[in-house]
């Protein structure tokens, strides 16, 4: 038996069947979607990495091929769903516009693209919730992981929306000159310079301008008075607050400065940077120690001649510690409210009773050695330098006796 049914071939696709005005309106729009979907993740991103800065997180030091990616992926994104919002209008017409019927409904096309963005919408959403709450960051994961591999997901998406358009119509061309363009627009767009991260830099720089600062004008001394250079890694590794590679870098320092070789003039400059912007803050009480001992820098001093480079950096960091001491007292007695102790170590998440430093074991031998070591260059003459100087004119505190007696067999000059 025969079907009734007349065959009916697919049109060809043509600007006069969509209508001049709706197919450069789609265009528009489909831009405009695009620009908004890109404007709202960027803005997302830098709203809440500025927010996180603000309660004290890092800044993601990512990579520029990193940020580059971002940028690309979601443009690409962007440009991908704007393509179906331009498909959805130039079809939201009744269907004998383009057939010989009088159905006053749409083609299945326009329902179909607003499925897939709303499909799109919801991931991006979800996407974006568990990077605020996991501290998701797609330059550190999904990049070093997937790579390339990620553009799929756009390619998957301009593909929908031109499979559903070639159930009604030929649309060959369209699609090959519609891919082309995006793909233009993309690798056109990647090249404009979107500083990612604009606001939360400049936060962060606010918020730790002392740090930053000491950091800067050390580098610049140890570059015109030592001739000593540090890499740019080195640079972000100290510019950063409670990051693994900043631990690690507190742990190679420290192991160095305990070593019983003499310890090079670069890494004793480190090492007092680290000691005065307090980067071990966001590590202490979790049963490591990230500083040496006051007493491994005077063994290191004993080490090198009195008159040396070496010797005026290393007691710099003695300088460093003693300060530190007095601010960690200060804290005590006024139980956090101290004003010059914030001041001091504002890098810390906040002062409140979370830090607990007179139960440290470390605080303790820290104080007692500083103590010991005072007195020590308060009798010593062989040392000129500005916090001898300052111990030689201050009325020095009792001698508090050290709980490891074994440092006095080692320098038996510290003894009272």
């Amino acid at each position: 038996m025969k079907s009734g049914r007349k065959i009916q071939f697919k049109h060809r696709l043509s600007i006069a069947k969509i209508g001049k005005i709706r197919f450069w309106t789609g265009i528009v729009l489909g831009s405009i979607s695009a620009l908004i979907l890109y404007s709202f993740i960027f803005f997302f991103f830098e709203i809440v990495n500025m927010m996180r800065v603000g309660m004290s997180s890092d800044i993601p030091f990512q990579s520029d091929k990193a940020l580059h990616f971002e940028h690309i992926i979601l443009l690409a994104i962007s440009i991908a769903l704007g393509n179906h919002t331009m498909i959805r209008y130039w079809f939201l017409q009744p269907t004998f516009h383009f057939y010989k019927t009088r159905k006053k409904v749409t083609l299945h096309i326009a329902n179909y693209s607003l499925f897939i963005e709303f499909l799109c919408w919801y991931m991006i959403v979800a996407f974006l919730r568990d990077w605020a709450a996991g501290y998701f960051l797609v330059g550190f994961g999904a990049y070093n992981v997937y790579e390339y591999l990620l553009f799929t997901i756009p390619a998957y998406l301009f593909l929908t929306a031109w499979t559903e358009v070639a159930r009604f119509f030929k649309v060959g061309t369209w699609k090959l000159y519609t891919f082309v363009i995006s793909l233009f627009c993309v690798i056109s767009l990647s090249f404009v310079d979107l500083s990612s991260y604009r606001y939360a830099t400049f936060a962060y720089e606010k918020m730790y301008e002392e740090e930053l600062y000491y950091i800067e004008n050390e580098f610049n001394i140890a570059k015109e008075k030592y001739g000593i250079h540090y890499t740019a890694e080195t640079i972000t590794q100290l510019k950063q607050l409670k990051t693994d590679d900043l631990k690690q870098l507190l742990l190679q320092k420290k192991q160095k400065i305990e070593s019983t070789e003499q310890v090079a003039l670069k890494d004793i400059i480190l090492q007092k940077i680290l000691i005065h912007n307090f980067k071990s803050a966001h590590f202490e009480g979790y049963g490591e120690q990230y500083y040496p001992d006051p007493i491994d820098i005077y063994a290191q001093l004993k080490k090198v001649a009195p008159a040396s480079n070496e010797a005026f950096e290393l007691l710099n960091i003695l300088d460093e510690f003693h300060q530190l001491t007095f601010f960690m007292s200060a804290y005590m007695n006024t139980k956090g409210k101290s004003p010059t102790f914030r001041q001091k170590t504002r890098i810390l998440s906040d002062a409140n009773d979370l830090y607990y430093y007179k139960f440290y074991k470390q605080y303790v031998t820290m104080r007692e050695q500083i103590n010991v070591l005072m007195h020590a260059f308060h009798k010593q003459e062989k040392y000129h330098h500005p916090f001898i100087k300052q111990l030689k004119d201050t009325e020095l505190p009792p001698q508090i006796p050290l709980t490891d007696a074994s440092i006095y067999q080692k320098f038996p000059e510290l003894k009272d």
